[in-house]
């Protein structure tokens, strides 16, 4: 499995997809920007990596973490 990209959908454990709407690099991390497909629509931030040929997607959990990510795809997409 390859890296997600822009416009690509993330299916989860749990079955949830989202898409993949912003990436970006910070601090040698590669970070998501997710919206679901669902409703009541979620917005997630997620880390990918691969590790040993697997892909492997961790939302962010911290606020702190959050607000900076906000802050970092709003300047990006501007």
């Amino acid at each position: 499995m390859e890296k997600l990209k822009v416009g690509e959908v993330a299916v989860l454990e749990d079955e949830k997809e989202y898409i993949v709407f912003f990436e970006t690099m910070y601090k040698d991390t590669e970070y998501l920007y997710l919206i679901s497909k669902f409703k009541p629509v979620e917005i997630r931030y997620a880390t990918q990596e691969m590790q040993d040929g697997e892909l492997i997607l961790k939302f962010v959990t911290e606020k702190e973490e959050k607000e900076n990510l906000l802050k970092l795809f709003e300047e990006k997409n501007q």
